[in-house]
This record gives structure tokens, sequence and C-alpha cells, in this order.
């Protein structure tokens, strides 16, 4: 026992604890700019490692302060200076285990009675016969580590499993080659009331102007003048209900494409309506929109996270995906 409380109290332990106290929290600072404050939590300032190499700190002090004879009235400097660090480590307890964080936005001259919580939450909201039922749990997700949330849900008599399958941080959906389920996407810039912007049309999808529809394989049916684009052979071709005004914008060669006739679709040419104004960039073929996760740094650029779940009732599965 005795050799056990030298241990404890020795200060090459002391210096061991501090030294890897100062490289967790130097590594965690890498991890924050790197990745994300969440990450960091998960991995550094909220594991259970990290609490214990706290508590350890918290006891190799006191049992130093035993041992030295720290508590006399002569040596009161020695002994504030040290309990400091109690008090540090014990506020630091207190506020990890029943404080919490969060932000409060203000408007001057307002009042406010909510918080925003810094922590993440899972929660669903069950109904049945009527009544509601909620469950919310938090969760620290970590984009170094596999993250895992596997829950059981009583609702009444019965059970829901809530599981978590994938984590995808800074998740952006982009296009994947996907020869067996994959459409073909058109890719390009529509001008509508003076504003241009990039937009992608899915085959079976259309895009509605303000004084047209440019439809791609779609049962849209509208008052609005509807422009059918269809593929035959790898060839784009649409249909013209309007006159058209094109501009070749390799060759800067324009023409008139009248009503009624069906022309090749053709990319890098501007097509010229009343209202709208509109380009083809480019066709991709066989591909699928997927989830992935963008590589960004810090949490100043950092995109929103994605959850795929599952969700399993009487037997019957069904995944979800959370943003």
């Amino acid at each position: 026992m005795k050799n056990l409380f030298n241990l404890i109290s020795s200060m090459k332990l002391t210096a061991i604890l501090l030294s890897v106290f100062a490289i967790a929290v130097g590594v965690a600072t890498f991890i924050e700019s790197d990745f994300s404050t969440q990450t960091a939590q998960a991995e550094v300032y909220s594991a259970l490692w990290f609490e214990t190499l706290l508590v350890l700190l918290g006891v190799n002090l006191l049992t130093s302060m035993i041992k030295h004879s720290m508590f006399d009235v002569k040596k009161w400097n020695v002994v504030l200076f040290h309990s400091s660090f109690l008090v540090i480590l014990l506020g630091a307890a207190i506020t990890r285990f029943t404080g919490y964080e969060g932000s409060m936005h203000i408007r001057e001259g307002e009042t406010e009675n909510r918080i925003t919580s810094r922590e993440t939450y899972i929660q669903a909201i069950f109904e049945k016969d009527s009544k509601k039922h909620e469950f919310k749990k938090t969760v620290l997700l970590s984009e170094l580590s596999t993250n895992h949330f596997d829950e059981d849900v009583k609702v009444d008599d019965e059970h829901v499993q809530i599981t978590l399958l994938e984590y995808i941080p800074n998740a952006s959906y982009e296009l994947v080659n996907d020869k067996k389920n994959g459409k073909t996407v058109l890719d390009m810039m529509i001008s509508m009331g003076g504003q241009g912007k990039s937009m992608q049309l899915k085959q079976g999808e259309y895009i509605e102007s303000e004084d047209l529809v440019l439809n791609f394989g779609s049962d849209v049916r509208s008052e609005k003048k509807i422009v059918d684009i269809s593929l035959e052979n790898g060839v784009l071709h649409m249909s013209n209900p309007l006159d058209f005004t094109t501009l070749d914008m390799g060759t800067k060669t324009s023409a008139i494409v009248k009503s009624g006739e069906q022309n090749e679709l053709k990319t890098r040419t501007l097509y010229q309506s009343e209202k709208t104004n509109f380009v083809l960039k480019s066709m991709m073929e066989n591909v699928s929109e997927r989830l992935v996760s963008k590589k960004v740094k810090g949490n100043r650029n950092r995109l929103e996270d994605a959850l795929k779940m599952q969700v399993t009732y009487k037997g019957q599965s069904q995944e979800l995906t959370l943003m």
C-alpha cells in the first residue's frame, strides 16, 4: 500500500501526466483546426481516457501535497498555489458532467429565452394512437474513428431499433458512374429574370421557368409552353413549341429555330426565348447522385453533415438520410 502511495504521489508520475496532458491538448488543437470541434471533443476532450488522465492528475497532486506535508499554515502560499489547480480540475469536472454549452442570439432591444446547444442530438418522434413519444440522445461524431449508435427505443409495448449506418461529414451530392441504375443528366446554365444559374436536369424530371418548361422525359402538364427533350442513340433532340434565337458560342453565329420543328439540342449553344435563356454545357450518361464527404479544413467552411440511419420496426427496416 505504501509503495502504491509513493507511486501515485511521485514527481515522476507528475511529469509524465503533465507531458501526456500537454501533448493531448496540442493534438486536440490540430484536430479541431483540420477537422472539427466535434471531432476534437470525441477523440480527446470528452473521451474516457482524457477524463481518466485528469482524475489521475488530481489524485497525484492531492497525494503529493499530503506526502510533503503542505497542509500547514506556514506554507499557506504553497497550499494556495497547488489548491488552485485542484479547484480548476473540480470546476472542469462539474462543467463536464452537470453543465451544458450553447449559444444565444439576442437582437438589440429584444429578449430571448432559447439557447442553441453545442451538442448534437439524434431525435425521433413516434406517433401511436394519437399519442406522441419522443426519443432524444446526444451523440459525439468523429471524422477519425468509427461511430457507433444502436438504440432500442420502447414505444408503449413495442420496440423500434434505430441504428447509425454511416456518418458523412461535410456531405455533398455528387454525380458518380452507375451503369446499373444510372440516368442521363444534363448540366445546364439557365437564365431567368436576368439571373443565370447552373442547374442539372435529370432524366424523368423538368425545370420550369417564367414562360416555358424544359421537360426531359417526365409526364408534366402545364399551361406554359413545354420544350420536350429526348435522347436517341446518344443524341439529344428537342421539340420547339415557340421560336428560339440561337447563338453558337464557338463560331459566334446566330440563327432562328422556328416553332413546331424538332432539332438537335447542341452543347455550347445559347437558346433564347422571350424570358428564358439556356445553354447545355454537357451531358452525362449512366450517372446517379451519391452523398460523398468533401475535404474541408477547419470549422469556418464546413458543409452540412449527413447521417445514414436504419429504422427497424416489426421486422421491417428502412434506411433514411438525415442532413
